[in-house]
């Protein structure tokens, strides 16, 4: 019967999967902690910092809904920037954000 054999199939197959998917996420794990480690050993030279702000959206209250002692409050949300710079290593390629500013200079502070 081709019902069966088709189940059989699909197990199969569905197993295969599986492996190929722990196999994967195994070497990806291996993949980003030696690059983690390379990273952490690499003697950065920094480029240009470079303002590059982070959109979000930002959520403003509009109104109550619903009856009763249970209104749930409504939301409506519209896009924001957030001020933040970054700089990118040379060598490495890492890259590297923050949101705050030397007090002094006023310069990005890492």
């Amino acid at each position: 019967m081709n019902y069966k054999k088709d189940i059989e199939r699909l197990k199969r197959e569905l197993r295969e999967a599986k492996e190929l998917t722990i196999k994967l996420e195994k070497q990806l794990n291996e993949t980003k902690s030696r690059q983690n480690n390379l990273e952490s050993n690499c003697k950065h030279q920094w480029g240009e910092t470079k303002y590059d702000p982070e959109e979000y959206q930002e959520a403003v209250y509009s109104h109550l809904e619903g009856h009763g002692s249970d209104p749930e409050p409504i939301y409506n949300y519209y896009p924001a920037k957030k001020d933040r710079w970054s700089r990118v290593c040379k060598i490495c390629g890492k890259k590297e954000y923050t949101y705050e500013k030397a007090p002094t200079k006023y310069e990005p502070k890492f």
